[in-house]
């Protein structure tokens, strides 16, 4: 899959984590329960997975290649599943600090905390936990009779796999 397509498949694994797609397409199709919780299931963890991969990106992505503004949620303070796993290193001083280099919103003091996520492996470990949960997604397709619709979904978990494998070479 090319590069520009990112978007595409970044708005459809959303839209399945966001609004229910695949259930919405199972009980319209007349599919069983167990049919429906799956593509449930898929859908939330596909779903899942594509945030943190959007949390690695906004930290260690090229803008260039990514097509927007990244670092955003860092200047924001927003805690993502990355930085999550950088507090969870710190001892109390560190996190304290971390914490209030949050608040200051200072570019120097990002730029270093920015570092840290990757130079503690909570950037790899974020790749790991992306990557489990589409593991975990495309499980729930194995009792699901398989058509071109699950195969463009295992397509999906496989894309998103490969593509968040980019920062764990990069941390």
């Amino acid at each position: 899959m090319a590069v520009t397509s990112v978007p595409r498949v970044a708005s459809l694994a959303e839209d399945l984590r966001q609004f229910g797609v695949t259930v919405v397409g199972a009980v319209l199709n007349g599919a069983d329960l167990k049919t429906t919780r799956a593509l449930k299931n898929f859908g939330s963890k596909i779903g899942a997975a594509y945030q943190i991969y959007d949390d690695c990106l906004d930290l260690a992505g090229s803008e260039e290649t990514a097509g927007k503004t990244l670092g955003s949620d860092l200047r924001k303070g927003k805690l993502t599943l990355p930085l999550i796993y950088l507090l969870e290193t710190a001892d109390q001083e560190q996190y304290h600090r971390f914490n209030e280099v949050l608040l200051r919103s200072d570019p120097d003091e990002l730029a270093e905390m920015q570092n840290d996520v990757t130079t503690r492996g909570c950037l790899r470990r974020a790749v790991a936990t992306t990557k489990q949960l589409v593991t975990d997604a495309k499980q729930e397709l194995k009792n699901v009779s398989f058509n071109k619709y699950t195969l463009a979904m295992l397509e999906i978990g496989d894309f998103l796999s490969d593509t968040v494998d980019q920062f764990a070479v990069a941390a």
